[in-house]
């Protein structure tokens, strides 16, 4: 007899720290972003290269004045390294703040960025140059930011800014009020200055350099200065050439000095490394045998390096916990070392200073953490959430000097243990992690230990040996959202005495993965298909959208494209099917079946045999359905004159009352535009809700209708949309959606459309929203194309695709902590065969079934359907009951059979 099991894994990397330090990555306990952020480039910042026609003056102690366009001041890196070159992938945010020199020359301060010394006429931004009553210190600040994409021109030209005046005289103090800041926009936490100038309390994470001018005697000099952080300003070295730095020495007498960074108000914070890069070189070697620098952090702990007469890079790095330093006052000093018997200067220059932190937390979806440490005389609490309380019948103790929590189990009971809150439940929308260490002392077999989440439960196999064991539970799709929040490990009853001793059990909650949705555009036109339509499902054109398929998670349809393009075309239907069902995509359906319903049958009942016949069709040709979007059901005006919000609450009753009938396991909601057209939508939702349960159904989405741009130019604002998406999920309990597209881009180009979605998801989720899926949409001329999903215009013959940006907002939502998280699968079969247990973490994915005497076990796995299984492990038989696929790709799915074939005796 042979068994088969398909088992599908939905997951994406979890944001770690295995990544690497990145700057200013601070997360707290509460997933907030923190305001510590860290960065000082001390060498190669911007410098005065040219001036033409304006003059240096001492208003306000020095200052740069412009009298036209045609007058201004030039300032460029001088040093063309990864920091100072236009890079893709990162955003200039420049600013100018300038004065009028008298109430008669009220004008435009204007400020550009340079490429290779020539102002970039994209980046052109202006604005007045004073506001209110003229004074010495009375100034106005513009704006701007420019955002480097694979294919830019740009790329690679030296990055530097001008500043000047559109007619009359404008005034730029130098004190540091006029700047050029560089961020990593792949990176959470990106504060945008055209939204939040000098507002946000975010750390604008991914920061790379800031530089800023300030006026001497001698011109133009660069400040880099640490953002929050005090320097002693005997030991800066500043220049008008390309080599300021920090300047350390040690003489013959043994006097040395030193420079400090000090923070007047942070200190080293918990659950954090902290990482220090810079360049160095011993400038004067009077003593070739002493080259060391102790680098001091905190006063206390010290890192001693050394330092050659070759200009090198050298790197720090802190674990805050581990060495002692959270709690200490954020303080670095740089000392040379030695014993102070040479015979002229030792002289040691540090350059480009950079210091960054990152959380050690296990991602940057965190919302609490809880723990429990254990030793011989009983538990130590750290990190508990809302008040958890540990408790249990087993008992505390040491194996081989490290904490175990030891729980006994015979034939008649087993002891357990539990970790409980007294004020919090599992939450809506969230994802828990159980993870601990466990291992059964007395029985050779596999036993096993029952997980608990709530009332949810599942076992975990466990032998001999310690194993990581992890769980992953989606509160929502096993129904524990509301129950108090709980975890409980109880183990196997056994025949003979047995112990189960359980090391490092945490609790982590993440933020639930907002699903990646796509619709085709219908180029503007009722029924419209983009040119590729059909073509795309087919080879060679396949080939080029592979990425995109891995990302999407729901496909919708078009009521009008099936009407249209479908109904009759039994191979595309078809074909469509296998490619989605190959790489694990849903269906849902848009439809505008009860859109003006009651009117559409002169305000008898309608009839949605349509909606239904087109459900059945899709399913008999092997559509994976998921949910039915009834489309602007509630919003959209009609021709005939107006149509009351009762009769639209009517329309959608109807139709869940007749279709969800045929189809009981999909989802219905609506996809509505009434809160981007800023009319009242609070009591009708609610009043549809209401009116949907009261025939015994449920409303189960909100989906909101948002062509992105209105918040972009001002129509509306991040805050009503965000507000309509909490209403929906926190008041009325239902999922909330976003329905992504831009207006004006749609009806101007291909690439408008893209910058409009990518750069106004970025500010929308940084303004908090967190939708639980986003639907890539568009519905007006632009974008042309789907294929290919490639985001270089250089190796894109079709410009910017839907299916190209798909990839972008995929990344554009991961980079932001709201990531994918693996599913927790189990299956069960008949008692001869094995019982299947899976389950992933960052890592890994990891296969365990019971295994049996007599019997060989075969694994095999795919990323994609339509190419068959490959054998991953075969041969496998008892005791071997488990198999660690630690081969996790980007890939979103994979496929994963087990067969089992009796043995052939010898």
């Amino acid at each position: 007899m042979k068994l088969v099991h398909f088992i599908s894994a939905v997951y994406s990397f979890l944001l770690s720290f295995a990544g690497g330090v990145q700057a200013a990555v601070l997360v707290s306990s509460d997933g907030a972003w923190s305001t510590n952020e860290l960065i000082t480039i001390s060498k190669g910042g911007l410098q005065s290269n040219s001036n033409s026609g304006g003059t240096f003056g001492s208003w306000g102690g020095a200052s740069f004045n412009a009298n036209a366009e045609s007058h201004y001041l030039d300032m460029e890196t001088t040093v063309s390294n990864i920091q100072h070159i236009y890079t893709p992938g990162y955003t200039y945010s420049y600013k100018a703040s300038a004065a009028a020199a008298l109430a008669n020359m009220m004008t435009n301060q204007v400020v550009y960025l340079l490429a290779d010394g020539a102002p970039v006429s994209a980046s052109r931004v202006a604005g007045k140059n004073y506001l209110g009553t003229f004074g010495s210190d009375n100034r106005n600040s513009v704006y701007g930011y420019y955002s480097a994409e694979a294919g830019d021109p740009l790329i690679g030209q030296t990055v530097g800014m001008r500043l000047t005046s559109e007619g009359i005289q404008s005034r730029f103090r130098a004190d540091g009020d006029s700047s050029l800041r560089v961020l990593l926009t792949s990176h959470a936490g990106f504060d945008d200055y055209t939204v939040l100038p000098q507002s946000s309390t975010h750390a604008i994470a991914g920061l790379l350099f800031e530089t800023e001018f300030e006026m001497d005697a001698g011109g133009l000099v660069a400040s880099e200065n640490v953002i929050g952080l005090t320097t002693d300003d005997g030991s800066l070295i500043v220049t008008n050439a390309t080599d300021s730095y920090f300047r350390m020495n040690l003489n013959d007498t043994g006097g040395r000095n030193a420079f400090k960074l000090n923070s007047d108000s942070d200190t080293f914070q918990e659950l954090t490394i902290y990482r220090l890069d810079f360049r160095a070189f011993k400038s004067i070697d009077a003593d070739p045998s002493q080259n060391e620098v102790h680098v001091v952090l905190g006063g206390s702990y010290t890192n001693t390096i050394n330092i050659g007469t070759s200009e090198s890079s050298y790197s720090t790095v802190v674990d805050s916990d581990e060495t002692g330093l959270a709690g200490s006052d954020l303080r670095v000093e740089f000392v040379p070392a030695g014993t102070g018997t040479v015979s002229g200067i030792n002289q040691y220059r540090v350059m480009d200073l950079s210091i960054s932190a990152d959380s050690t937390t296990v991602d940057s979806g965190l919302l609490y953490y809880t723990a429990f440490e254990t030793n011989g005389a009983g538990l130590v609490e750290t990190d508990y959430v809302l008040d958890m309380i540990f408790s249990g019948d087993g008992t505390f103790g040491l194996e081989d000097g490290v904490n175990c929590y030891v729980l006994p189990a015979t034939a008649g009971s087993a002891a357990s243990c539990s970790v409980v809150s007294a004020d919090d439940t599992f939450r809506q929308g969230t994802t828990y992690e159980v993870s601990f260490q466990a291992r059964s002392l007395v029985r050779e077999n596999p036993s096993l230990l029952t997980v608990s989440a709530g009332s949810f439960t599942t076992n975990i196999v466990v032998g001999r040996g310690y194993v990581d064991c992890t769980l992953l539970v989606d509160a929502d799709a096993v129904g524990i959202s509301g129950e108090p929040l709980s975890i409980e490990l109880v183990p196997e009853l056994s025949p003979v005495s047995n112990e189960y001793r359980i090391k490092n059990l945490k609790l982590a909650a993440v933020s639930q993965a907002i699903g990646c949705w796509f619709e085709d555009s219908n180029l503007g036109t009722n029924g419209g298909i983009p040119p590729d339509f059909e073509s795309r499902f087919y080879e060679p054109q396949l080939s080029t959208w592979t990425n995109a398929l891995e990302t999407m998670e729901v496909y919708y349809l078009r009521y009008a494209t099936y009407r249209d393009h479908l109904a009759d075309n039994v191979e595309l239907k078809t074909r469509m099917a296998e490619v989605f069902n190959a790489y694990g995509i849903k269906v849902a359906l848009d439809d505008t079946e009860p859109t003006w319903g009651h009117a559409k049958y002169n305000y008898n009942t309608p009839n949605y045999q349509n909606s239904i016949n087109a459900l059945q069709d899709l399913e008999n040709h092997g559509w994976n359905l998921c949910a039915v979007g009834m489309q602007s059901v509630l919003s959209k005006p009609w021709s005939g004159g107006d149509y009351a919000m009762s009769w639209r609450i009517l329309d959608v009753v109807e139709y869940i009352k007749q279709v969800k009938p045929h189809f009981p396991d999909l989802e219905y909601g609506v996809i509505d535009a009434l809160p981007v057209k800023g009319l009242e939508y609070k009591s009708h939702y609610a009043d549809l809700k209401n009116a949907v349960e009261a025939e015994g159904y449920t409303l189960d989405f909100f989906e909101q209708d948002f062509p992105i741009d209105k918040v972009l130019t001002g129509e509306r604002t991040h805050e009503e949309m965000i507000d309509a998406e909490r209403f929906a999920r926190h008041a009325l309990g239902c999922k909330s959606g976003l329905f992504l597209t831009s207006s004006r881009g749609g009806n101007d180009s291909d690439e408008l459309w893209r910058s409009d979605v990518i750069s106004g998801l970025d500010q929308h989720i940084f303004n908090g929203a967190a939708p639980e899926r986003i639907t890539l949409a568009a519905w007006y001329p632009h974008p042309v194309y789907t294929a290919p999903d490639e985001t270089d215009p250089l190796l894109n013959p079709n410009g910017s695709t839907m299916l190209g940006t798909l990839i972008l907002m995929e990344e554009k939502v991961r980079e932001t902590g709201f990531t994918a998280l693996p599913d927790s699968s189990l299956i069960t079969v008949k008692s001869d065969n094995p019982q299947v247990d899976f389950y992933i973490n960052s890592s890994e994915v990891l296969i365990q079934w019971d295994s049996l005497t007599g019997r060989e076990y075969n694994l095999y796995s795919t990323t994609n359907l339509l190419e068959g299984f490959l054998l991953m492990k075969g041969g496998m038989s008892y005791p071997q009951g488990s198999f660690s696929d630690s081969s996790i790709s980007t890939n979103k799915n994979r496929f994963y059979k087990l067969d089992s074939n009796e043995q052939v005796p010898l």
